[in-house]
């Protein structure tokens, strides 16, 4: 398929990506462009990179840690959240719940940055 939307995926922790991401991405990557949002720890964990050499269509980001009581973590989460959009045009973007500070950093800025992006949550869980 020529000229695919793109969509962002923000699992949050690690086994929302291997309890049913996994299978949503299988599902999307077909029709879409799938960009999945993880923190370091997800990204060094050895089957996730497993998954990565066998799904080379599937881009990864890392993000940086957000400290909960650390102000100045959230300036540069907040930083890097405004320049991924600004830098890449999504059309959706996919979280696992609205109650993480992460995700409510996603969900204002950009709608903030591109008003006519989707922003989906999926209640995959029991929310924190």
């Amino acid at each position: 398929m020529k000229n695919k939307k793109n969509i962002l995926f923000r699992f949050g922790h690690i086994y929302m990506f291997w309890s049913s991401g996994i299978f949503e991405i299988k599902q999307l990557k077909q029709d879409f462009d799938v960009t999945i949002l993880v923190t370091r720890h997800f990204y060094e964990d050895k089957n996730f990179h497993n998954y990565l050499r066998l799904n080379k269509d599937v881009k990864v980001i890392c993000a940086p840690c957000l400290k909960k009581f650390n102000i100045f973590s959230h300036f540069a989460y907040k930083r890097f959240i405004e320049n991924l959009f600004k830098n890449f045009e999504y059309n959706f973007v996919i979280q696992n719940d609205y109650i993480e500070i992460e995700n409510m950093y996603i969900f204002t800025i950009s709608k903030k940055i591109n008003q006519y992006i989707k922003r989906i949550v999926l209640a995959m869980s029991q929310s924190s």
